[in-house]
């Protein structure tokens, strides 16, 4: 019984990774079952029965990148401006050709919701670990400094250095940091 579970999940591993390998490859309608099946060696059949729906499927891959997405945060403190960049960077590194073109793709239904969660989660995460930093300042004042650090932390910021320009990965961690240092230094 025990072998039958760990071939099930190893089934299960599989199918998952050849749907992330898919969300990374091509915009999600253009994601087809018969490819994710027979990528990950098994039936469409038996995706189905595993994950019930396409969608489902895809739901369960994007919930995976946001469990990775906090374990990319584990142990980054408010204030830490070095972890927190390093932090954006790690993650942009991993999937930050994914995330571009998930918000290139939020036209779709499935995607919307999902591109949604994150730019609020991003901005809730700017507020959590500056948030220290900018309590003293007013309202409108604290908003505009979360907008500006939520703009120098954004997955557009790493592409345009990283993808567009051609930074090295150290070169665009030091940008990155430039901007929240200055951010943060124009405020105080």
């Amino acid at each position: 019984m025990q072998a039958r579970a760990e071939s099930a999940a190893a089934t299960r591993t599989r199918i998952l990774d050849a749907a992330a390998a898919a969300m990374r490859r091509q915009f999600r309608p253009n994601i087809r079952l018969d490819a994710l099946a027979a990528e990950a060696g098994v039936s469409v059949q038996t995706v189905l029965r595993i994950f019930g729906s396409r969608r489902q499927l895809l739901d369960e891959v994007a919930e995976v990148a946001v469990r990775d997405v906090t374990a990319e945060f584990a142990g980054v403190q408010p204030g830490d401006v070095a972890g927190i960049v390093h932090g954006y960077v790690n993650h942009y590194e991993k999937v930050g050709d994914l995330v571009v073109r998930n918000i290139h793709d939020e036209d779709d239904p499935e995607m919307r919701a999902f591109v949604e969660r994150g730019r609020s989660a991003h901005r809730t995460g700017c507020e959590t670990w500056f948030g220290p930093s900018l309590a003293a300042l007013a309202p409108p004042d604290r908003r505009r400094a979360i907008d500006a650090l939520v703009v120098a932390l954004d997955v557009y910021t790493w592409k345009l250095l990283r993808r567009d320009i051609g930074r090295s990965r150290p070169d665009t961690e030091a940008t990155i940091h430039t901007l929240v240092n200055a951010i943060l230094e124009a405020v105080r």
